[in-house]
């Protein structure tokens, strides 16, 4: 019977313990539950078997794959390297990576970005805005993007920037502003219509060695605010052409020989003050032609009825203009006498004027100091 009660007693207690070691001691720490990782930071590499809402495989030069949802860049507009501006809601591709403007269509990249491989298939627009890049690639085919601006920050052109830009067929308006571009080839960009070598307002410095004009060539409207010469640029071969305006250029001579839809023509404060020659043969659209601080050894403007200081709103601008020698035959009269009102008096020595029944000494060829009989073909 005593065995039998000390048997009950020994199982109870083996109970009891069993239930107590299934307890915490109200002294004992609680153990918090796990945290799963947080997401990697935008722009950076994932964390192996995590996500990230628009980070990278890859780091920050956006070499690899962009798994989930697109980038809107990898760093702030406080410590952006380089800036491009795309459409509401629209993305590009960045070195392998598809990045999507913020709400103010931004993407902001840090300076590990220098060398841009830009594609992508649903892109109208795109602006690429940086000091410090050195090469922007676009080789791929981007059939949509119609307007492409490539521009520094600063105003000097400090650093070289290759351009490839094979990959567009269908722009038709181009802005390259702010580097020194080497050679520029334009070759392939038959739909191109407006291009602008250097950028006026805001002003920036911009160098070029050479620029190929594209082998079915449509340029219709040219601005320059660049040391150009003939050998960068051959505006005799530019058979589209309606609007030249060309700052800070440092040709010897200015033609358009191929040029017959021609109307406007600009050329303001050459580079070093050089003095150049400027002769407009047979573009019967001429309308304007505006000159502001130039020297020009030779003025020719013949075929144009149309030249005039009436139907726009500023034309015929002449505003610190020195002719040596002038020409002007077959040019509306209004326009002939606005001219000759308008250059330095002291400076011309010889003019051929025929057929507008002017006397040397009369207005408009008064005060002419340098201007002989012999001088003057009326």
């Amino acid at each position: 019977m005593n065995k039998k009660i000390l048997s009950l007693s020994l199982i109870a207690a083996l109970a009891f313990g069993a239930s107590s070691c299934g307890k915490k001691s109200s002294n004992e720490p609680v153990k918090p539950n796990p945290v799963a990782p947080s997401p990697g930071s935008n722009g950076g590499g994932n964390t192996a078997g995590g996500t990230s809402n628009g980070s990278t495989t890859g780091g920050n030069n956006g070499s690899g794959t962009n798994a989930g949802n697109t980038n809107s860049g990898n760093a702030q507009e406080s410590n952006a390297s380089v800036t491009l501006t795309v459409p509401a809601g629209k993305s590009v591709v960045i070195n392998g990576t598809t990045y999507t403007g913020n709400s103010q269509n931004k993407i902001f990249l840090d300076d590990s970005f220098k060398k841009l491989e830009i594609s992508g298939n649903d892109l109208p627009s795109l602006e690429i805005s940086g000091d410090n890049l050195t090469e922007v690639k676009i080789k791929e085919e981007m059939a949509k993007l119609k307007i492409l601006t490539i521009v520094s920050r600063g105003q000097e052109a400090k650093k070289t920037l290759t351009l490839d830009l094979s990959g567009l067929t269908g722009v038709d308006s181009l802005t390259l502003a702010g580097y020194n571009f080497g050679t520029v080839d334009l070759s392939k960009m038959s739909n191109l219509k407006k291009l602008l070598l250097g950028q006026l307002s805001p002003q920036k410095d911009t160098s070029f060695e050479r620029v190929i004009w594209p082998t079915n060539n449509n340029i219709a409207h040219l601005e320059t605010r660049s040391r150009l010469t003939e050998q960068i640029v051959d505006l005799n071969n530019l058979p589209n052409l309606e609007y030249a305006y060309l700052t800070s250029p440092y040709f010897s001579k200015i033609s358009f020989a191929k040029s017959s839809k021609l109307h406007t023509v600009v050329v303001r404060q050459p580079s070093g003050a050089k003095s150049f020659d400027l002769e407009l043969r047979d573009h019967s659209n001429l309308k304007d032609v505006s000159l502001i601080q130039v020297h020009i050894q030779k003025l020719v403007i013949t075929n144009a009825p149309k030249l005039s200081p009436h139907g726009q709103d500023k034309p015929l601008n002449f505003g610190a203009v020195t002719v040596d020698e002038l020409e002007l035959t077959k040019v509306n009269k209004d326009g002939v006498v606005r001219i000759l009102k308008s250059i330095n008096k002291n400076a011309l020595k010889k003019a051929v004027l025929p057929g507008y029944d002017f006397t040397l000494g009369t207005a408009p060829l008064n005060r002419f100091s340098h201007l002989t009989q012999s001088d003057v073909t009326l």
